[in-house]
């Protein structure tokens, strides 16, 4: 399940349906507030997770808001952080105890 806003529904209805004809499962957000929920037609049922029902409950509430494919704003910034090549690789084999 994800957000999409109004204007990049607009800008985009059919590749927006044919990914719910598929059965995916979109909110409509207006000014970071869910106000509508897509989802395929007829007796289908989407299984949510626990958290994503939470999470879509608190959206209705104004609790959080959830990210559209257009807000910039949501884009996180690169990581200042670095590890020499091959750090992860020898990590991860030692843990495993592949040394």
């Amino acid at each position: 399940m994800r957000a999409v806003g109004v204007r990049e529904l607009k800008t985009h209805l059919s590749r927006y349906l044919r990914e719910v004809e598929r059965g995916e499962v979109l909110l409509v957000t207006d000014h970071a507030r869910v106000i509508a929920e897509l989802r395929p037609a007829g007796n289908q049922k989407v299984a949510l997770s626990g958290s994503d029902r939470v999470v879509l409950e608190w959206a209705e509430q104004g609790l959080v808001r959830l990210p559209t494919a257009s807000d910039e704003s949501q884009v996180l910034p690169a990581s200042p952080l670095s590890s020499p090549a091959g750090l992860s690789a020898a990590l991860l084999e030692e843990e495993r105890g592949e040394e």
